[in-house]
């Protein structure tokens, strides 16, 4: 949801658009293991690089066709957000873009993990569901 909550001034959410996901917990569907977060069944929709050790967004791709798309996020984001609000507010602008594209093409958000190679990246895992079930994974 873009912008959910309008203008907060507090301290965590100042400056940066409420942009916020709807869950759902699916708790009777049995637990899959972990997937690997780079496999050939994967595509990324956001290029990264690394500024002032932040991780910067580049470059987007609204044409991933895997079974599981990839989206980074940085870890880190109210540093972030503190020390480079500019850069805070690219990666605001880069995932509300991958997000409002592909969850409206069906996709849907089903896991959020850790990389553990860097300790200030995250990965939100999407995949294409039919019919209410991910084709990705079960």
């Amino acid at each position: 949801m873009e912008d959910a909550y309008g203008d907060i001034p507090d301290e965590l959410n100042a400056g940066i658009p409420s942009d916020r996901f709807l869950v759902e917990w699916r708790i009777k569907k049995p637990k899959r293991s972990r997937i690997e977060v780079h496999t050939e069944e994967t595509d990324t929709a956001i290029q990264t690089g690394f500024q002032n050790d932040f991780l910067v967004p580049e470059q987007i791709d609204l044409d991933c066709s895997s079974p599981a798309i990839i989206v980074p996020v940085p870890g880190n984001f109210q540093s972030l957000k503190q020390e480079e609000i500019s850069l805070a507010l690219a990666w605001r602008e880069a995932t509300r873009k991958v997000f409002s594209h592909y969850l409206s093409q069906g996709w849907v958000v089903t896991d959020l993990l850790k990389n553990p190679q860097q300790q200030d990246l995250y990965h939100y895992l999407m995949e294409k569901q039919s019919q209410g079930v991910s084709t990705y994974g079960n």
